[in-house]
């Protein structure tokens, strides 16, 4: 379960630690980036997602970068809007 104790270890390890990063479940990973998109820590949940995105060996990581393109979008902040929705298309069309 992922819990804000949780989060904030694997948000933390995340930025120094990187090459424990490998170590670390995709599924697991995805799971704390949309809970740190709903705590609105959109830093790392982009960080996390970007690395899933290259990483993933399925279509999982579709609906974590619509997420995060969402929450960008409540921010205004359309580039970031426009690049997860982009990638989540780009990812859904070649079929990983």
């Amino acid at each position: 379960k992922v819990d804000q104790s949780n989060l904030n270890a694997v948000a933390r390890m995340w930025f120094e630690n990187p090459d424990l990063v490998d170590h670390l479940d995709e599924d697991r990973l995805r799971r704390v980036a949309w809970a740190l998109c709903d705590l609105k820590d959109l830093k790392a949940a982009e960080q996390i997602s970007l690395y899933l995105a290259q990483h993933s060996k399925d279509q999982s990581i579709i609906s974590l970068l619509q997420k995060l393109a969402k929450e960008y979008a409540e921010q205004s902040n359309q580039p970031k809007r426009v690049k997860y929705l982009k990638l989540a298309q780009s990812i859904s069309a070649r079929g990983v």
